[in-house]
């Protein structure tokens, strides 16, 4: 028992965990309506935080490029966009323009991708492709009206002071790439003295779902952003809408047009939680109204049920708990199997006959020549095997060992032939089956059949020798002897160098139970 303690106490605490994360479990329940309050909450900080980051990142940048010569400086504005953009990861595009010159980022791959040029009456830009600061590419690219003639440029001129939002495809002088329909573009164009610019930056919609965290603990999520003009972008996860990258009407997709008529019934409030049905599923929705100056209306987040109730299941804690307990519980399995399986091999496994004559005789080893066959007097002996059942036991006793019966004390291997001659059966198995009985008598079928295993190996003369491997004992073994008298005692017998010896006092004999047996235990 003491030897499996430690698999047994991970396999208690194992189970003693398993309690505790259904304790918890149950004891953190909480209803959808409460979950989803609590999500609401988080992400209203959260869009709150991207918009003031907006205004901040605006005011900062119009203030780096307030000095008009700061744009034609080429290396500085590189440079400066470059650490902007490397601070901002949801930002996949940046430009600006000041009068007739225009510097542009943006993201493509792993690569940065820029553009500074000061060309009007044909537009070309020369853009250039950095790989981890090393410029690996360049091209240019004409277009047959110049930037400063398209209408999207004259409109943001024609308004200035405010913030304009635009989704999908506008001017691919400031973002070559193909994907612009996958774009959220900002712009905000201001007069500094006589100066016009104009501050644009765009989001991708893959960058606003890793922005927003919501998106990454729910496999469900729609979230539409509805502009001062009317516009509404979609970017959701996980639902079969019609379209999550265009400009989207509200008619165009019937969870959208579910999600703002239900809206629309709460218009006399500024922000809160409803929810509708959808196709046989509870439809969870938060929203806020926002300030004009955002060019925001606002926000519309709408969570599935049963996401909320798959999100909810995956409680981290009580997760870690039941890991912890597998954890345990496989390495009190493994311990429990291996201290098992070891206690049975180790007891079988027996060095081969020369290995062991390479070594002396000593407190694990002994030699004897026989079991029973008296080479002095040339006939059986039984009283030599109550010597061979002394230094079983006190092997048994001390630390364990082996015993050769067949080998003399010089090494010399004489073999068991004289003994088998001297049995009924002169074969092997009827001579482990005679020591066996002679063990048992003297010993108990319980303790031999733990302890002792036998095994017999042929020399190279054809000799063959006797191995008697006795496994270190637990407990204290006494060995049944007949005095003089015929009186059965019981004696105790232990290793000391290579003789073993009998310990007489009782004192003795308790104290070397308490030092030996009780530490072992331990």
């Amino acid at each position: 028992m003491r030897k499996n303690f430690l698999p047994i106490t991970l396999l208690l605490t194992a189970i003693l965990l398993l309690f505790s994360a259904i304790f918890i479990n149950q004891r953190n329940h909480q209803y959808p309506e409460q979950l989803f309050k609590k999500e609401a909450i988080i992400f209203d900080q959260n869009i709150q935080c991207f918009i003031e980051n907006i205004h901040v990142n605006l005011q900062n940048l119009s203030l780096q490029f307030e000095d008009s010569l700061l744009i034609q400086n080429t290396v500085k504005s590189e440079k400066y966009l470059i650490e902007f953009l490397n601070k901002h990861p949801e930002i996949n595009n940046l430009a600006f323009t000041q009068n007739n010159y225009k510097i542009s980022i943006h993201r493509d791959n792993k690569s940065l991708v820029i553009a500074a040029d000061s060309t009007d009456s044909l537009d070309l830009v020369l853009w250039k492709r950095f790989d981890n600061g090393k410029l690996i590419g360049s091209w240019s690219q004409s277009f047959e009206t110049s930037f400063y003639q398209t209408k999207w440029y004259q409109n943001l001129i024609q308004n200035q002071g405010k913030i304009h939002w635009f989704f999908g495809p506008q001017n691919p002088a400031i973002n070559p790439t193909n994907d612009t329909n996958q774009l959220i573009i900002l712009a905000y164009p201001y007069l500094n003295k006589t100066t016009h610019n104009i501050l644009i930056y765009s989001y991708t919609y893959q960058s606003l779902r890793q922005y927003f965290k919501t998106f990454s603990r729910y496999n469900q999520v729609l979230l539409a952003i509805k502009t001062v003009d009317d516009q509404v972008v979609n970017i959701s996860k996980g639902l079969d809408l019609k379209s999550n990258t265009d400009k989207i009407s509200i008619q165009s997709d019937s969870l959208l047009q579910y999600a703002f008529h239900h809206y629309n019934n709460l218009k006399n409030r500024e922000n809160g939680i409803f929810n509708f049905q959808y196709r046989n599923e509870t439809i969870w929705n938060s929203y806020n109204r926002l300030s004009n100056e955002n060019s925001v209306s606002y926000f519309l987040l709408s969570i599935p049920n049963q996401a909320i109730e798959d999100y909810n299941s995956q409680n981290w804690l009580v997760l870690i708990i039941l890991a912890l307990a597998g954890i345990l519980m496989f390495l009190g399995i493994v311990l429990l199997i291996f201290k098992n399986r070891n206690r049975s091999s180790r007891s079988t496994i027996f060095p081969s006959l020369d290995e062991l004559l390479m070594g002396d005789e000593g407190r694990t080893l002994e030699f004897k020549s026989s079991l029973r066959w008296d080479y002095r007097q040339l006939k059986p002996n039984a009283e030599l095997e109550q010597v061979v059942m002394k230094t079983i036991a006190a092997f048994g006793n001390t630390d364990g060992g082996i015993l050769l019966i067949g080998v003399d004390d010089d090494k010399n291997i004489i073999g068991i032939a004289n003994d088998l001659k001297t049995l009924k059966k002169q074969d092997t198995d009827y001579y482990e089956i005679h020591l066996r009985n002679i063990l048992h008598a003297n010993m108990g079928i319980k303790y031999v059949s733990k302890n002792i295993r036998i095994q017999f190996e042929k020399s190279e003369e054809d000799r063959i020798v006797c191995k008697v491997k006795v496994h270190a004992a637990n407990e204290p073994m006494y060995l049944k002897t007949t005095n003089k008298s015929g009186q059965t005692e019981e004696k105790m017998y232990v290793r000391s160098g290579n003789g073993s010896h009998e310990i007489k006092s009782i004192a003795d004999i308790n104290d070397y139970i308490n030092t030996h047996f009780k530490t072992k235990k331990q």
